[in-house]
């Protein structure tokens, strides 16, 4: 996360969601949903639709196994 901090924080200049909900929701609720599905999407190598139904189809078992 370090990594981007300063593009995030130039982003949270002029982006309207950025200004509204702040960099680490931004983060949180964009980018690492984002990122998930790039990573699913080339470990399965899938393309963008599937890597987001197989996301959905592991919900379940991840909020069991997370226990949340």
């Amino acid at each position: 996360m370090h990594h981007f901090a300063d593009l995030i924080h130039s982003i949270a200049t002029t982006d309207p969601i950025v200004l509204n909900y702040g960099e680490l929701t931004y983060a949180q609720e964009v980018l690492v949903p984002e990122l998930l599905a790039l990573l699913v999407q080339e470990d399965m190598r899938v393309d963008e639709r599937r890597a987001c139904q197989i996301l959905e189809e592991s919900e379940e078992i991840g909020e069991l196994i997370n226990d949340t």
